[in-house]
């Protein structure tokens, strides 16, 4: 060892690790023998003695009326010594760690003259009352702030600190402490900043933080805390403290430094009122102490900040937790604007000025030149839809070119429903059910809604004919079994994307579902979007075969992957694409306007996709509420378009317990194209179900990629580089290059999961009486005659 590192490590050790200072009052022998024998022990010690100036304070201070000249001064000094020596006037404090002693003002008159500056917005009888009071604060992050405020005020006379941690160089960004105390505990650099302020202030430390075995002597030992602030991260700490404040009727204050949030619960008025207002619910402290990470936090943390409040900016760097930054940010700004309003909240608490529970906001963002909301711009027009709801008003008037010749329903209305009931069992994207029905004289019309189906993803309708197309596929099943044929025309407006198909509808005796067919009919109550996780499982080579063959004697392809490695690289590549479209505007927008977040959503649309059907941990459910802002995440995209790696997590996890990728594609790209492939990719799934395995499809980046190649303006550089990566890789994983690809399914094994539902057949069939009788009566009947829906 060096020389040099021989002194450091002399020096180390020899250092102090105290907090409490020593007092020496001259005025006593042996007071005057000890610090002789201190400045012996370490000649280093610098003394400070600035006892004049204060008592020419003390001196105005008592004589507030009085102009004291210099003179003046000095004999008001000399009278108020009354024949003491200065030197051994008031007290002399020394501070082990910083090797220096001070000379000042004994207790009484340093109060006076150092809360002189408070009058009267403290008042003599406020500044007594508040020196009784005992004060605890648990977390000295955005706790060292508060303790320090509290301290400068005098707002109490004891003070309580909890951490367990030491001084990091990352604390800096907030701490207002230097680099010479890193490596420090939090505990005593704040107990050092308040004595270095006040000696007089009493400090007691628990440097092991708040536990089980230290919470009740934390609240009570040497008498119950007047006021507790929660200022630690750890959720298992804040509810802890929080019951041991309501079985000691002690007021709970939380500053959480983002937009002015301060918490107030006044337990000591109201001994029953749930903990954080009741915004988290039940919360078990048991379970709550194995939480680790920030990552196991945030679904507990979010209740209770309140992630409908909270600035976009912190929402933007949660997203990143795990992947750019380790944990939740803070700044220094809103750390020590917190602690003034803390202190001054805490005042008025001890004072009785305050005495109810809330919840505050202080966000100077919204108090100084708030930020203007932008009108949408014509990019946005996806926020107000360009296309009215479809009514049965639409249908009659796009129905009535192509009425039959007159007649009467040969097949009953009745029956028509039944058909329709396993027509709109068929998928869609995000559950839009983008269909509309109308029946006329043996004549079913299907009709687009572009109300419902308009998105990002349906490029050109694309998705929605895939879900037309499937929803033919069922009624076709559904027909054949009741020995009804059809005669299906597409299409047959040139120019008109609304009316999609006619379908004649007759009896027939020799019609009869193929063998085949019969599993395939019964399989369409039970065909569902199965999003369940778990582990991958093989699926036998037959059933893949057999699924395959779906495609055989069609215009399309079906190919399969089921290697691991070409699995996990389609993941990348939808993950990616899954990214981009979460990270876009407009597809952030359909997004959520999919998702329900619970079963009162659920039940009044009976549409999108419910929460409960995704397989998500507490912590995917909380990263999806904190995605919901998209002001926030349009901060983390101008941060960086390669941030948000978190946004690609749940593809991912849904790759990881894939079994086999079935890719359709074809050569071809048009609307009959995409209706045709949903009819066979209704039975591909449907076969899938039949044989009990799970399918979920996991292909809507490549809608984004069909919309980037036709419409590049839609997306920026980086997200088109990612959708051209995904349109040529995908069918090369697959050996299709050169196709289109046009629907990617996932097969897995898991059990039924909750289903999707559908709205009721009222909000999207309806139908003509059969009263009708000739084309020229008709058209004279109907100028006045309402459509109404049949309700079954």
């Amino acid at each position: 060892m060096t020389n040099l590192a021989k002194l450091i490590s002399l020096r180390r050790a020899s250092e102090g690790h105290g907090y409490k200072p020593r007092f020496f009052r001259l005025h006593t022998l042996r007071a005057r023998e000890e610090i002789v024998a201190l400045f012996r022990s370490d000649p280093g010690i610098e003394t400070h003695d600035q006892i004049v100036g204060q008592l020419e304070e003390l001196i105005k201070i008592k004589n507030p009326a009085l102009k004291f000249t210099l003179e003046e001064l000095q004999v008001a000094i000399k009278l108020h010594l009354n024949g003491q020596e200065l030197q051994n006037y008031g007290v002399w404090v020394f501070y082990p760690w910083l090797r220096k002693i001070v000379h000042m003002l004994d207790e009484e008159e340093f109060v006076e003259v150092r809360t002189n500056r408070n009058m009267y917005k403290i008042t003599p009888a406020e500044r007594t009352t508040l020196a009784s009071k005992a004060i605890g604060v648990v977390g000295l992050s955005v706790g060292h702030s508060i303790a320090l405020t509290l301290a400068q005020e005098r707002l109490a006379t004891e003070f309580r600190l909890a951490d367990f941690d030491e001084l990091e160089l990352s604390n800096l960004n907030r701490i207002r402490t230097g680099v010479a105390n890193l490596g420090c505990e939090k505990t005593e650099i704040v107990a050092r900043e308040i004595v270095e302020i006040d000696p007089f202030i009493k400090v007691n430390l628990w440097n092991k933080g708040l536990t089980e075995e230290n919470v009740d002597e934390f609240f009570t030992k040497g008498g119950k805390l007047d006021l507790i602030f929660d200022e630690c991260d750890s959720i298992d700490v804040k509810v802890l403290l929080r019951e041991v404040a309501k079985r000691e009727g002690v007021p709970v204050v939380m500053d959480t430094s983002d937009r002015g949030m301060i918490d107030i619960e006044r337990f000591d008025l109201e001994p029953d009122r749930p903990i954080f207002h009741g915004l988290a619910g039940e919360l078990d402290y048991s379970l709550l102490k194995e939480l680790k990470t920030s990552e196991e936090k945030i679904p507990y943390v979010l209740p209770i900040v309140g992630v409908e409040t909270m600035s976009k900016r912190l929402k933007a760097s949660m997203m990143e937790i795990g992947e750019s930054v380790s944990t939740w940010p803070q700044l220094a700004s809103a750390v020590n604007y917190g602690g003034g309003i803390s202190a001054d909240i805490a005042r008025r608490i001890l004072l009785g000025q305050i005495d109810k529970s809330d919840r505050y906001f202080f966000d100077p963002a919204n108090l100084v030149a708030p930020e203007k909301v932008t009108p949408p711009s014509p990019a946005r027009a996806w926020h107000t839809k360009p296309y009215a709801p479809f009514t049965p008003e639409r249908a009659k008037e796009l129905a009535r070119p192509h009425a039959t010749p007159s007649g009467k329903n040969e097949v009953a209305v009745e029956e028509i429903e039944e058909l329709l009931e396993a027509a709109v069992l068929a998928p869609s994207g995000g559950n839009m059910q983008p269909w509309y029905w109308y029946y006329d004289l043996n004549r079913l019309f299907l009709f687009l809604d572009r109300h419902q189906s308009y998105s990002l993803l349906d490029f050109e309708h694309r998705g929605s004919y895939l879900a037309l197309g499937a929803a033919i596929e069922n009624l076709s099943l559904a027909a054949k079994n009741r020995k009804l044929e059809l005669r299906i025309q597409t299409f047959p407006d040139a120019g008109n994307d609304e009316l999609v198909a006619i379908l004649d509808i007759k009896r027939n005796e020799d019609i009869a579902l193929a063998e085949g067919e019969v599993g395939l009919l019964k399989s369409i109550g039970y065909r569902q979007t199965n999003r369940i996780l778990g582990a991958r499982e093989e699926v036998d080579a037959n059933l893949i075969s057999q699924l395959v063959a779906i495609g055989e004697g069609t215009e399309f392809c079906i190919s399969e992957v089921s290697d691991l490695e070409r699995i996990r690289h389609v993941a990348d590549l939808i993950a990616d694409g899954e990214k981009v479209r979460l990270m876009h505007e407009w597809g952030h927008h359909d997004f959520q306007n999919e998702i329900r977040w619970n079963e009162a959503e659920n039940q009044a649309t009976k549409n999108g996709v419910d929460i409960e059907t995704f397989d998500l941990t507490p912590s995917d459910i909380a990263g999806l509420k904190i995605v919901s802002d998209w002001h926030s995440v349009a901060e983390l995209r101008s941060i960086g378009e390669e941030k948000g790696a978190k946004f690609r997590d749940l593809a991912l996890k849904t790759f990881d317990s894939t079994s086999v990728l079935l890719l359709l594609s074809s050569k071809n790209d048009d609307p009959r194209q995409y209706l045709e492939m949903g009819k066979v990719a209704e039975r591909l799934w449907l076969k899938a179900t039949s044989l009990k395995l799970a399918a979920q499809p996991v292909g809507a980046p490549l809608f984004l990629a069909a919309r980037g190649a036709a419409e590049p303006k839609t997306y920026t550089e980086y997200q088109l580089k990612i959708l051209k990566n995904l349109l040529t890789q995908v069918p090369a994983i697959f050996d299709v290059a050169g196709q289109n690809p046009l629907f990617l399914l996932r097969i897995h094994k898991a059990d039924y999961a909750k289903r999707a539902l559908r709205k009721p057949l009222e909000q999207v069939f309806a139908y003509e009486g059969e009263d009708w009788i000739g084309q020229d009566e008709r058209k004279e009947e109907t100028a006045s005659s309402d459509v109404k829906p049949k309700f079954k």
